[in-house]
């Protein structure tokens, strides 16, 4: 008795079928797994950018800690720099009483060092930033952090715990 099979010619044409629907499906999805990486690779840089925000908030809330005088930051477009008195000693010449953020526009860099250590990279792909003087001791930061992105201005005020719109 014989058993049922399929015949070469059977298993050809299904093979056949087959490779043309692989082919078919396969560019798609290439394209939804490049979407989804795309998408993954923003939410990771809109986190990064958003932890930023917080530790600049952070510091300059604390900025002018303990200064009886004297600013408690200097602006620069590509620079800020905080000064805070944590030991208490009246002066600022102790290492990691200022800290300072550095923005390289043409390596898209932002950096931070603390006291006189080196500057460590926090974000490093930021399309465009610039830091700016505003009205009484405050500063604005203007932030585009991917090319598709618009750019967000924030103001931060040292010693007011408060990021104007």
């Amino acid at each position: 008795m014989r058993r049922p099979a399929f015949t070469l010619l059977e298993v050809l044409i299904a093979l056949t079928a087959g490779l043309i629907l692989l082919a078919a499906v396969l560019p798609a999805w290439q394209e939804l797994n490049r979407l989804v990486l795309s998408d993954t690779m923003q939410e990771e840089a809109d986190s990064d950018a958003l932890r930023f925000l917080s530790l600049l908030r952070m510091e300059v809330f604390q900025a002018g800690y303990g200064l009886r005088t004297g600013p408690s930051l200097e602006v620069a477009p590509e620079l800020l720099q905080l000064y805070a008195d944590f030991n208490h000693d009246g002066d600022l010449d102790d290492p990691r009483e200022w800290l300072r953020y550095r923005f390289d526009s043409a390596t898209h860099r932002l950096s931070r060092s603390s006291g006189g250590s080196s500057f460590q990279t926090l974000l490093p792909a930021v399309e465009a930033l610039e830091f700016q003087t505003a009205a009484e001791g405050c500063f604005t930061l203007h932030a585009q952090w991917n090319p598709e992105d618009a750019v967000e201005v924030s103001t931060f005020c040292p010693n007011t715990f408060q990021v104007l719109p």
